[in-house]
């Protein structure tokens, strides 16, 4: 493949992402790729005559931003490569320049849909390990600044677990947050919990101040068993249809919890 130098502009080369920067990212990532010796991006020509880019994706991102008619000089390589091939060459790129996570994201997202959800073969093609791209596998419904964190902090699974769950739609932004909290993070138990009660016909109104104080409340399993021991051992005497347990007052409110027995 032979590979010569050209000048193009950010608007004739083809990517697959969406995402682009904000000013000032784009100015600094420029100025970091204009200090750099040769051209600044990598391009494929394929047989249809389209420049798809290999690497320099931040300057391409930069440029895309701030002068997207500006021409600037790309190494050029003559490859008549399918798009699923090139989107691991470009993956492949994205774990070396260390390119915004929206970018790696959108990529394996690709990736993932043409070949089946196939991750171990993304992974010999990528020449990364699965857990590189497991970490990105974000559910695409989640809000993008939770898909962020949920990859920096390795909350994949749980985000996932709120937004694919049709039982609490209501709650989701409430969830999220509370996945992140520095105290009294949400877990997959306390979700699981939390899913029942919204189950069982209960619901939490997420709008009050005391909204978390209550959320806590509800799935301290502890204290669940502490309240039902108690009953059982001030009455032994259980009905033989069902129960009622006495009132409970948290936060000014009045809570009679129905059980039936076995």
């Amino acid at each position: 493949m032979m590979k010569v130098s050209e000048w193009f502009t950010a608007n004739d080369i083809k990517v697959l992402h969406h995402y682009l920067p904000l000013d000032k990212t784009a100015k600094k990532d420029y100025r970091l790729a204009i200090n750099t010796d040769g051209p600044l991006m990598r391009l494929y020509r394929n047989s249809a005559n389209e420049l798809l880019l290999i690497q320099g994706i931040n300057a391409y991102n930069s440029l895309k931003v701030l002068s997207p008619n500006k021409k600037v000089p790309c190494f050029v390589i003559n490859n008549n490569i399918s798009e699923l091939e090139w989107c691991f060459t470009f993956l492949r790129s994205c774990f070396k320049e260390k390119v915004y996570f929206m970018v790696n994201y959108e990529y394996i997202m690709y990736a993932l849909k043409k070949t089946n959800e196939n991750v171990k073969k993304m992974a010999e093609e990528i020449n990364c390990s699965e857990k590189d791209i497991q970490k990105f596998i974000v559910d695409t419904r989640v809000p993008d600044h939770y898909k962020e964190l949920a990859i920096k902090y390795r909350k994949q699974g749980l985000v996932n677990a709120i937004c694919q769950s049709s039982i609490l739609k209501d709650y989701h932004d409430f969830l999220y947050k509370l996945t992140f909290r520095e105290n009294h993070k949400l877990t997959k138990v306390k979700l699981k919990l939390f899913e029942d009660y919204i189950k069982f016909g209960y619901s939490l109104d997420i709008e009050k101040s005391y909204a978390i104080e209550w959320f806590n409340k509800i799935v301290d399993k502890k204290q669940a068993w502490k309240i039902y021991w108690e009953y059982l051992n001030n009455d032994y005497s259980l009905s033989k249809h069902y129960t009622h347990f006495p009132r409970v007052i948290k936060n000014k409110k009045i809570i009679k919890i129905k059980i039936r027995a076995k």
